[in-house]
């Protein structure tokens, strides 16, 4: 009896020894990065050109012609948005802008100066 004891401790002993070098070795192994999610398309840019109707400092509402009639698009203002000149009722402008949960946001409003109408020659 004396001999299967020392049998089963020395089995015992080796199952031990190779459970910890296994798990000393499985946290050695560098965890695998998560898979890359798929990037988000980008919000596509879209311009608009038309006369200001009213701005506000987070709303711009602007007329734009259209084949039959004018219609007024509503952009929203952030602290991001780069503006170019005054947007005072009348002044013409072309938008920069994405869709974003359903509202168009502006990134870029620049005032369109008035084209000079040409001098006429003096009589």
């Amino acid at each position: 009896m004396k001999f299967s004891s020392k049998l089963i401790a020395a089995f015992v002993a080796i199952t031990l020894a190779g459970f910890g070098a296994g798990l000393a070795a499985q946290s050695q192994t560098p965890a695998k990065p998560a898979p890359a999610q798929p990037a988000k398309p980008a919000a596509a840019a879209m311009t608009a050109t038309g006369t200001v109707v009213s701005s506000t400092a987070t709303s711009l509402i602007i007329s734009v012609k259209g084949k039959e009639k004018a219609e007024e698009l509503t952009f929203v203002l952030q602290p991001a948005t780069m503006k170019e000149g005054e947007l005072a009722a009348g002044a013409k402008v072309h938008v920069e802008y994405k869709s974003e949960a359903g509202q168009n946001v502006a990134t870029s409003v620049k005032v369109v100066p008035a084209k000079a109408k040409p001098a006429k020659p003096a009589k």
